[in-house]
Parts: structure tokens; C-alpha cells; sequence
């Protein structure tokens, strides 16, 4: 169970993202907000699990297998952003639909919506490093939206629900609504509403944290950086001492903590150096991270570069390989209890942010589903000067709430 615990912490981070329950008014929204007709009415506060947290770091890095870009270019995704955009949508759906999405998300959806809110109400407190909203926006006078399922999200997630036109001025709404719960990082996700969308199912997911240890100038150096593609880049390294050491057979990294200590920036690197990162991404499942987790100890003298990129994927085709595939089948999709019409998700899209300097890290993540008609230690040296794997992970439960892979730091 201690085990088990200590995961859940880099799972809850994971989730984080898309968790927290948190005010969804808006400034700058024209959309009808009916979220005063859908208020908490559950008494339930829910409850993480060793189940919880086993469940989530394993679909944290499937899901970071299937979306590591093709070009070779920086990936960062937000496993929980995803969970908890997923988890709305796994409420509305049902039979061979809902089970699939069950399955990849490892719980049902009952047992889904109460760790959530569970690890939502523990990492997004007021005043947390870690902001999380939900929101349902559906097309007025298009669609018959069942009340149960705007409730059950209202409970679980605290989603705000707007009516709207699904026009021009829908689209800046939805763009307003992200920029203000994503603290500006992410101000854009959609140019258009395609005439079929009926609905949209939204996640926003907020990280902003200074260090522990505070960089003093002695700490930053000129440094070099070498590419995925062998090239290389000119970087300002961040160096520190004293770090928490985490290795196994064919990894070894560190983990530095962000003041408070609640989340840690995670940096690993494939102990023989000729390895492909996005191999040594791909080799790395839930029970591999989970062992590097709970075999956590011993000191790290540690680099990281200051870098920062965004990063935009539609998931269909990641979802799909990992067994999630008649959601978006017009033909089979089953969303009997969003709405009685016949309806299919057309796309998941998710877009990220992260910028990572001498003061701390701000990341913050989207995710939206288009719902359609129709002793002495020794001190390791863990310089992050090639591609590495990185994360932001929860410290109490392990899980990952940012997960990604920097391959490229040209200018």
C-alpha cells in the first residue's frame, strides 16, 4: 500500500491536470452558463485507490507511447487532462462504448468519477500550484441534452454547462474560457465549429511553481545540448546538488522538488546514451515507472536546461491503438446517455504548454472531445545535455501529471 501510495502521488499529478474541481465563470463569455441549475448535489466525497493510482500511471505512458511525435520534434502531454476529458465523456456513453473506455482507463465509471473528484479536492486546493476546470458546451436548440448526464458531470467534475449558438462568437468563448484556466498559456484550440458539432467536452489543466532550491547565478552555466538528430543547441544549464537519485537496469535520473514540496520535475536518460529516446520512452510502461518510483533514494548532482515548447495532437489514432475505437465510429458510436439523437466523437484534441526556467515551471494543458451528430551516498551525475524524458509528478502518489520527451532545443 505504502508502495502504492507513493505512485499515486506522480498519478494524481497526472490527473491534476484535468481533476481539480474550480470556478468555470468567465470573463469575456457571451454563452448562456447554466451551471446554476447544475450545482454539486452529491454527498459522496469519493476516494483514490492503490487501483486509482495503478490504473492511471499505466494509461499515463501507453498514452505517451502513442503520441510521441513523428517529425522527432518535443512531445508533452497530460495523461490527466486526458483522464478527466475522458471521464466526462465515459459518462454519457454506453454498452461496447463505454466499456472500451473503460478498460483503457482501468476503472469503471463510477469508480473513475470518485477518485477523481477525490484527487481533485486533494491536489487543487486553493492557492495549489496545480488548477484544474471542466466544462460542457452544447449547441442551443440542436441538441436534447439529458439531464442526468450534465448532473453526474457537475457532481464528479464541477464541468461549468453553456448553451450557445455554436458561431463565431461560440468560438472565441471557448477560446476566452481556456486562456483564463489555463492562465493565458493556452489561448486558442479551435478556429471554427464544423456545422455537425453538436457539443464539446473540455478539460483545462494549470502548473505554476517555483523551485524548492532557489538557482543562484553561480548555478547557471553555458551549456550544450545534443539534439535527437545529433545536432546541436546552445542552452543555459541549471545545475544543483543533492537531488533524490532514481535508477534501474537501463534508466537513471533524478527528481527536484518544486517549493512545498507536493510536485517534482522528473529528468531520465537511458543509461547507454546510443539509445533512441523515443525507444527508451516507449520501453517505459506503468510497471517500469512505478518500480523506479518506489526504488527511489540516494543523492543526484543534476542539469536541466531551461527550455520551453507547445505541443498539439489529435488523439484518434492514439486512442484507437490503445482499444478506444467505436467512440468515433458514426456507425457504432453508443451515446445514449449524453442524448437520445445518435450521436459519435469525431476528435479528441490536446494541446500543451511548458516553460521551464531558473525561477520554477509553468505547464498547462487542453484536452476537448468534439461530440458529433451523426550511508555517505554516492552523488550520480544526471546532466540532461541529450534527449530526456521529463515529467511533473505528484510526490504524495507518484503520478505523472505532465509526462513528455525533449528531443530538439534549437532556437
Amino acid at each position: 500500500m505504502k508502495k502504492l501510495r507513493n505512485i499515486s502521488a506522480l498519478v494524481s499529478a497526472l490527473l491534476a491536470v484535468s481533476l481539480c474541481l474550480t470556478l468555470t465563470s468567465c470573463v469575456g463569455i457571451s454563452a448562456a452558463e447554466l451551471s446554476a441549475g447544475y450545482t454539486r448535489t452529491a454527498t459522496d466525497t469519493g476516494a483514490e485507490s492503490d487501483v486509482f493510482y495503478t490504473a492511471m500511471t499505466d494509461f499515463a505512458f501507453a498514452l505517451l507511447g502513442k503520441t510521441l511525435d513523428p517529425d522527432g520534434k518535443s512531445t508533452l502531454i497530460s495523461p490527466y487532462s486526458v483522464a478527466m476529458c475522458l471521464g466526462m465523456l465515459t459518462n454519457g456513453a454506453e454498452g461496447e462504448t463505454k466499456k472500451q473506455l473503460e478498460e483503457l482507463l482501468g476503472m469503471d465509471a463510477d469508480e473513475l468519477n470518485r477518485a477523481l473528484y477525490a484527487s481533485a479536492a486533494r491536489l487543487c486546493g486553493k492557492d495549489r500550484q496545480l488548477k484544474n476546470a471542466d466544462s460542457v458546451w452544447f449547441r442551443k436548440g440542436a441538441i436534447d441534452v439529458k439531464k442526468d448526464f450534465l448532473q453526474t458531470n457537475a457532481d464528479w467534475y464541477g464541468a461549468g454547462v453553456y448553451s450557445a449558438p455554436f458561431d463565431g462568437s461560440t468560438v472565441r468563448d471557448i477560446n476566452n474560457w481556456c486562456a483564463k484556466h489555463t492562465d493565458g498559456m493556452i489561448d486558442k484550440i479551435i478556429d471554427r465549429i464544423d456545422d455537425n458539432t453538436l457539443m464539446y467536452l473540455i478539460n483545462a489543466v494549470c502548473f505554476d511553481a517555483k523551485w524548492e532550491e532557489k538557482y543562484e547565478n553561480s548555478d547557471i552555466r553555458d551549456s550544450h545540448f545534443t539534439n535527437r538528430d545529433g545536432s546541436g543547441a546552445s542552452v543555459k544549464m541549471l545545475r544543483s546538488k543533492g537531488e533524490k537519485y532514481i535508477s534501474s537496469d537501463n534508466a537513471e535520473g533524478f527528481i527536484k522538488n518544486y517549493e512545498g514540496g507536493s510536485f517534482g520535475f522528473v529528468g531520465l536518460l537511458p543509461r547507454d546514451a546510443a539509445t533512441d529516446i523515443y525507444d527508451f520512452a516507449r520501453s517505459i510502461d506503468g510497471a517500469a515507472w512505478r518500480a523506479l518510483w518506489q526504488g527511489r533514494g540516494g543523492s543526484a548532482n543534476a542539469g536541466i536546461p531551461e527550455f520551453g515548447f507547445e505541443y498539439e495532437i489529435i488523439l484518434n489514432d492514439a486512442l484507437g491503438e490503445l482499444g478506444v475505437t467505436d467512440v468515433f465510429d458514426s456507425e457504432k458510436a453508443d451515446l445514449g446517455g449524453i442524448s437520445d439523437m445518435p450521436t459519435y466523437c469525431s476528435r479528441i484534441g490536446h494541446k500543451t504548454f511548458i516553460e521551464l526556467d531558473r525561477n520554477g515551471t509553468r505547464a498547462a494543458a487542453i484536452t476537448w472531445g468534439a461530440v458529433d451528430g451523426e550511508s555517505a551516498e554516492i552523488a550520480h551525475n544526471i546532466i540532461l545535455d541529450r534527449p530526456f524524458v521529463c515529467m511533473i509528478v505528484d510526490n504524495e502518489s507518484g503520478i505523472p501529471v505532465f509526462v513528455g520527451v525533449v528531443t530538439d532545443l534549437s532556437a
